[in-house]
């Protein structure tokens, strides 16, 4: 039996364009928010969650967001039972976004994250996801000192997996990220489809690996942590492509394959491919 989900036409454009959130308050603190996209989603389907920030400030507003903007946010996860994990965050070494962004008087902040990063439901259920900025994140004019910004609840709601309709978003996103024309959208775009980390998803990481210069080397990853034939053979298929990043991209994925897989076969058609 079908479940009652988005109508797919409506979900690419909620993946890509997450309705701003409505804030609430005033004065000169800058006013943070988060939101869900989509809120309701059947099991192994990513969500985009939305950070913004309005300036309704007369001075610049200056945010550190952390390492690639975003290891400043800290997210709980409330899970079916009860239970909660510890706080995560996702900081990552080397090169990245700058950290810290200017938003000027009157203006409003927008970023788009796959929350998966943080966390991924391993079950159907009722989940509560917090979020918040961390206190060393100087969410404040240039002439104050940095406060911490409060905890933002949102309600998660994960189904039964539904491999039909998970098809249908990763087709979507695979073509979302394959037409993006910048790389913010098309890294939107691959990640949520990376996540999809089921053999049903090699598919279409293997269209976006070749057809997209921007998110070919997002996909190359996405696949290594597929341990299955067709995934091998995809990253294979990867190591001749003509653009150096997806190519280098796909030989470290066979190796982290390679590194963790049992199976015979596997190790050694990637042994194959190397020599």
């Amino acid at each position: 039996m079908r479940l009652d989900i988005l109508p797919m036409p409506l979900l690419i454009s909620i993946y890509l364009c997450a309705a701003q959130s409505a804030f609430s308050g005033g004065g000169q603190d800058g006013a943070v928010d988060y939101s869900l996209s989509p809120s309701r989603i059947t099991l192994h389907e990513p969500v985009v969650l939305t950070l913004s920030i309005r300036n309704p400030s007369q001075e610049t507003l200056s945010v550190d967001l952390g390492s690639n903007q975003q290891g400043n946010i800290e997210v709980t996860m409330q899970q079916p039972d009860g239970s909660r994990t510890p706080p995560l965050r996702v900081v990552r070494e080397g090169l990245g976004r700058v950290a810290k962004v200017r938003i000027p008087a009157g203006q409003t902040f927008q970023q788009k994250y796959v929350l998966d990063e943080w966390y991924q439901p391993d079950r159907p259920g009722r989940y509560r996801v917090e979020a918040r900025l961390l206190g060393q994140a100087s969410v404040r004019p240039d002439n104050a000192q940095s406060t911490a910004t409060p905890v933002r609840s949102l309600d998660l709601e994960v189904l039964p997996m539904d491999p039909a309709h998970l098809k249908e978003v990763c087709e979507h996103l695979a073509d979302a990220a394959i037409g993006a024309r910048s790389f913010v959208d098309a890294e939107l775009s691959a990640k949520a489809l990376s996540y999809v980390r089921l053999p049903l998803a090699v598919p279409y990481l293997a269209r976006v690996l070749h057809g997209s210069v921007l998110a070919g080397p997002i996909a190359a990853r996405g696949l290594g942590a597929i341990d299955s034939g067709e995934a091998v053979d995809a990253l294979i298929s990867g190591l001749t492509d003509p653009h150096e990043d997806t190519a280098a991209e796909a030989k470290a994925a066979l190796r982290e394959i390679w590194g963790r897989t049992h199976d015979p076969a596997l190790r050694g058609r990637i042994e194959s491919a190397f020599h």
